[in-house]
């Protein structure tokens, strides 16, 4: 019985602790039955203990995993407004990782619902990709992740400006602090291109375990 399966639902248990950014950080593994989807889901908490020894939560990242196939698929991640910016869902992306390649899960992959462009941005960053990159030189529908010097924004440049909008009027939007281009300037960087509704896989398992190892140390 591995530990995804053995685990209690709707009850922590317990992965780590550790030092950073002045706080005791404590990480933790949840299970809970998904009833739309009918299967297991999984979510990496991490909480810190303040000066009154009150335990907040401070985000989380939440995830499939089927042992028969060795597969493990990423739904999604949420930290909360006032402690991004820390690097802690780069973390947690990497704990998974790290993690579920220890446990011999060994195939990755995305929800193909997924909806939040950064979120996408920082998974490729371990490799993940979809089946055909040629596909954003053809595809209306692809998002410029972008940025500008010393601007924390996170920029968005829609090829399709009539998706942009309706984009623009959703939760995540507000959410997640995205601001939409009109066009690309002299003064914007574009960093990546990412495409919604569209599953992502992990291409080189050893360069995603290093990553995630390198991640992870700065925190420790």
């Amino acid at each position: 019985m591995t530990i995804f399966e053995y685990i209690d639902y709707n009850k922590p248990y317990f992965l780590e602790e550790f030092f950073y950014n002045n706080m005791i950080h404590k990480l933790y593994l949840y299970k809970s039955f998904f009833s739309d989807a009918q299967k297991d889901q999984y979510f990496l908490k991490i909480f810190h203990l303040t000066e009154k020894k009150e335990i907040i939560c401070e985000g989380y990242i939440y995830f499939y995993v089927d042992i028969p196939t060795k597969t493990t698929s990423f739904i999604g991640a949420y930290i909360k407004p006032e402690y991004r910016g820390n690097g802690l869902s780069s973390f947690l992306y990497a704990y998974w990782i790290n993690f579920c390649l220890d446990k011999d899960i060994i195939h990755f992959d995305t929800n193909p619902k997924q909806r939040k462009p950064f979120l996408i941005y920082n998974l490729k960053k371990f490799t993940f990709e979809i089946i055909n990159p040629d596909y954003y030189h053809k595809s209306p529908y692809t998002i410029n992740i972008c940025a500008k010097e010393n601007d924390r924004t996170k920029y968005l440049y829609f090829h399709n400006q009539e998706f942009g909008k309706v984009f623009s009027k959703g939760k995540i939007m507000q959410n997640d602090n995205y601001a939409l281009l009109n066009d690309i300037s002299a003064d914007t960087l574009v960093l990546d291109d990412v495409l919604l509704s569209t599953p992502y896989f992990m291409q080189d398992e050893n360069k995603a375990y290093k990553r995630s190892l390198q991640i992870q140390e700065r925190f420790r």
